[in-house]
């Protein structure tokens, strides 16, 4: 829950990153936040010094640095970028190969950075110097990112460009004021109020335990679904948006272009919803799956972070091929450019398939042996142990947040608990252990296959909502709306699946997933998609 919630503070201060954009100028506003995610990276690289380990660091460099920087980053980069193309039909295939760039890096940290961090031996690295390594070639990254971007000023178009003065008040007072006398606008202003508890109360439920957090997790969840209806119902048509008389002319907005700026706004929030929804199973659901399968290759265990290089690799592999053939290919075909709709339902094709092949993993996997210490188990013989090592009929030694474990991690001088699952270290006969969570025998590659999917459809997808929200809004507001579809991207539909987990984290994931239903996760995702 807690990874998910930090992904949801990146994207969430994208909104102030957008108004700033819009304000002072996207060069600007790129350059000062990128400065601020670099103060975060060197934050967290020192919180993860063996003789620091300082966890509060850790949460202040991730929260205050890598988050509000990203806000200020994300929402501009892309605009600014398409910005210096001065053909239209050039930026489609712009926004593609950004996302693309994206992903290389991705694939760079998830692949080689995260395998890093969780197995320094492997690359002569102490063993307590991982995720400091990593992390420290994170930082040396982004300051590299951020010299080069300085270095092509003065190559740039509308690098000085800024606003006369903030967007956002003639946005803000056309909606209220609108909302006296309409009744869209009240599903307008009621939609956009209950942001601000629907992502308060999805952060609160990340951090409590037991009923509470469960009960504040189904009000934020209901909040939510609200929040969508309601924005939904009353962005279709803004004809009721009526610019206050005072505010004509100020930061250069008319009435229309107040209109504009929301007549996207539908779209965008059905299309992440849907889609980001299941793609958000790859920060919680899909890994935790894949730490309980086995995880070694030759000599090399891998982390679970890793299997997301099977999202990044499907994305690097076949922007290209969809650019250079299938999208060439569908225009030869039908006589006109793949539309934006039958490019995103394409996409939540493949994510309902990302969700199918999850479910018919999990099923399978739940039936396989278990490796132990006495060898590997079926399901129900290591339920019916009572070996020393076992958890089985141990639970005060063994119960948790989350569930039972299942036995000792270490023994003699072997280790048999998942790297990556949750383990707890406990006192016994003077001496500290640790319990883990044993791997089912069934290779963790296979998760590449899901991973895979939900990369294809993100080509169909994300790349398609950022040209949308470039295409269909006024210049003056691009940074705001941008910074919209970015938290409807990858702040809401996290916050959300951080909700379900707080739900049904007992039946669905608990630690020994062996327990539960995690496939649970998937069938929402797949009605979600049904339903839209």
């Amino acid at each position: 829950s807690i990874i998910l919630v930090l992904q949801s503070a990146c994207y969430l201060s994208c909104l102030p990153g957008g108004v700033l954009g819009d304000k002072v100028g996207k060069y600007r506003t790129i350059l000062f936040f990128a400065i601020a995610y670099f103060a975060g990276c060197l934050a967290v690289t020192l919180s993860t010094d063996p003789s620091v380990k300082s966890a509060p660091l850790f949460l202040i460099g991730s929260f205050a640095g890598l988050a509000i920087g990203s806000g200020g980053i994300k929402p501009n980069v892309p605009n600014f970028g398409a910005d210096q193309i001065d053909k239209e039909e050039e930026r489609s295939a712009f926004f593609s190969y950004f996302y693309w760039a994206i992903n290389i890096g991705s694939a760079v940290a998830l692949g080689f950075m995260s395998t890093l961090a969780n197995s320094p031996t492997s690359f002569g690295i102490g063993e307590d110097w991982g995720y400091f390594v990593a992390y420290a070639i994170a930082s040396a990254a982004m300051g590299v990112a951020a010299i080069l971007f300085v270095s092509g000023s003065c190559a740039y178009k509308g690098k000085n460009a800024k606003g006369k003065s903030s967007v956002m008040r003639p946005i803000m007072r056309s909606v209220i004021v609108s909302a006296k006398s309409s009744g869209r606008g009240k599903f307008a202003l009621l939609g956009w109020l209950l942001m601000i508890p629907f992502f308060a109360l999805s952060f609160v439920q990340a951090f409590m335990t037991g009923t509470a957090g469960i009960y504040v997790g189904v009000v934020s969840c209901s909040c939510g679904v609200i929040m969508i209806l309601s924005l939904t119902v009353a962005h279709v048509d803004n004809s009721w948006l009526h610019l206050p008389q005072d505010l004509v002319g100020e930061a250069g907005m008319s009435e229309d272009d107040v209109q504009m700026t929301f007549q996207g706004i539908p779209m965008m929030l059905l299309a992440n919803a849907v889609f980001n929804f299941a793609y958000s199973m790859m920060l919680g659901p899909f890994l935790v799956q894949s730490c309980q399968m086995d995880l070694n290759v030759g000599s090399l265990s891998l982390g679970g972070a890793v299997f997301n290089l099977g999202d990044c690799l499907a994305i690097i592999i076949c922007i290209p091929i969809f650019e250079k053939f299938v999208f060439p290919g569908i225009k030869r075909c039908l006589g006109y450019d793949a539309t934006n709709t039958q490019k995103l339902m394409a996409g939540f094709g493949f994510a309902a398939l990302a969700m199918a092949t999850a479910t018919l993993l999990e099923v399978v996997r739940r039936t396989r042996d278990i490796r132990t210490p006495d060898g590997y188990l079926s399901p129900a013989d290591f339920r019916a142990s009572s070996a020393a090592w076992s958890c089985v009929g141990a639970a005060g030694r063994c119960s948790v947040d989350g569930g039972t474990l299942m036995g000792l991690c270490k023994v003699g001088q072997e280790t048999y608990c998942s790297p990556c699952a949750r383990s707890q270290e406990y006192k016994v006969g003077g001496q500290t252990v640790s319990y883990g969570i044993y791997e089912s025998d069934m290779s963790a590659l296979l998760m590449f296959i899901p991973f895979a999917f939900i990369g294809i459809g993100e080509i169909l997808v994300n790349p398609t909502t950022y040209y949308y929200a470039y295409t269909v809004t006024p210049a003056k507001t691009r940074s705001v709306v941008q910074a919209i579809n970015m938290i409807f991207q990858g702040a809401m539909p996290p916050a959300m699946v951080s909700v379900f987990v707080t739900v049904l984290n007992k039946s669905a994931s608990p630690n020994n997933l062996n327990n539960g239903h995690l496939e649970y996760f998937y069938y929402i995702s797949m009605l979600v998609i049904a339903i839209f």
